[in-house]
């Protein structure tokens, strides 16, 4: 079986190629394992019938189509958006992910952008770091008797919702599928949408990104947010909208905006093959690029790289799942984490 890696990070091949050992697999060399898959790349590949790849990739119509051979495409992460997982179906191509890998480990991470937020760290840090140590303009916000409205409460909503607790913290929640022990062991209400924006201190968004989550947060109703409200993302960048997010800071309606994730990050996370012409960006995403750049001249923002899953735990999870996946598939015709 030929199987194809895009995303590796430098010490992972040598653990793929010695995991592989005694099995009847061919790792397909190519020039670009640390970058993401496109067409032209592709074609160095064409023999796959297994690509594993990272959230980095997008596998599109196109790049599917160069590899006319492929069978099994592992994402090495939770969300699958960056897939055309329906045309995947119709060329009979299976589409796993690694479903459970980090609901604690990004949970936290949000807690330290939440904490960054309200106690203005990075502001903080800018300045003690030009000998400037005084605390004009720092005051912040405790997160004791605040509120929290948690958008999503799946495992990862969940983790923030029991981490949030631990900080005496009133929780709205909002999500299409209610979890009545959250109810019962935390005190959480569940409210519509538009509720909990009108009632948090600080919004932290935990849902998936389909059709139905595009610009969950928009125009309509950021307005309805306290003014000097904080709001993080750690989910998947186009939930909010940009230009919303910019009229709400243009406006003095965020107290903080952070964003692991946002619109056009591809294109700032890809930088290196963008200049050396290993990458491939439409105008659309161009412009929401420098959008999402733009609102780096507010002091209050925090832009963090897609690093939230960051951790060495986290990563050997991610990387445990995804060969377990590849091997059974291969032993045994079976797709674990099936998500077309």
């Amino acid at each position: 079986m030929k199987v194809a890696f895009f995303n590796l990070e430098g010490w992972e091949p040598e653990v793929y190629q010695q995991t592989f050992k005694g099995h009847n697999v061919e790792v397909l060399q190519h020039p670009y394992l640390k970058e993401g898959i496109t067409v032209d790349k592709a074609a160095t590949v064409a023999g796959a019938e297994i690509l594993s790849i990272g959230a980095m990739s997008r596998v599109n119509q196109a790049v599917l189509a160069a590899l006319p051979q492929l069978k099994l495409i592992a994402t090495r992460c939770t969300g699958f958006d960056h897939i055309d997982v329906g045309f995947a179906k119709e060329k009979g191509i299976a589409v796993s992910n690694v479903p459970v890998y980090g609901e604690n480990t990004v949970a936290e991470y949000t807690f330290a952008l939440i904490l960054a937020l309200a106690r203005r760290l990075t502001i903080m840090f800018a300045r003690s770091q030009r000998g400037r140590l005084n605390r004009t303009d720092l005051r912040g916000m405790d997160l004791a008797s605040s509120t929290l409205g948690v958008i999503g409460t799946g495992r990862i909503g969940a983790h923030v919702v029991k981490i949030a607790s631990g900080f005496d913290m009133r929780i709205l929640c909002y999500d299409t599928y209610q979890k009545q022990e959250l109810v019962e062991r935390y005190g959480v209400r569940y409210l519509s949408l538009e509720e909990l924006l009108r009632g948090s201190d600080i919004i932290t968004l935990h849902v998936p990104y389909c059709p139905a989550t595009h610009h969950l947060i928009n125009r309509d109703n950021i307005g309805l947010v306290k003014k000097e409200a904080l709001l993080v993302n750690a989910a998947r960048g186009p939930i909010t909208d940009t230009s919303a997010l910019l009229w709400a800071l243009e406006n003095d309606l965020l107290g903080g905006l952070a964003l692991d994730s946002f619109e056009g990050e591809l294109l700032w996370l890809k930088e290196t093959e963008l200049v050396h012409g290993h990458a491939e960006f439409s105008p659309q995403e161009y412009r929401l690029a420098f959008e999402s750049f733009y609102l780096e001249r507010f002091p209050n923002v925090i832009l963090s790289p897609h690093n939230a899953f960051n951790t060495v735990q986290a990563v050997q999870r991610i990387l445990t799942t995804n060969l377990e996946t590849i091997l059974t598939f291969i032993e045994k015709g079976q797709v674990c984490n099936q998500v077309n």
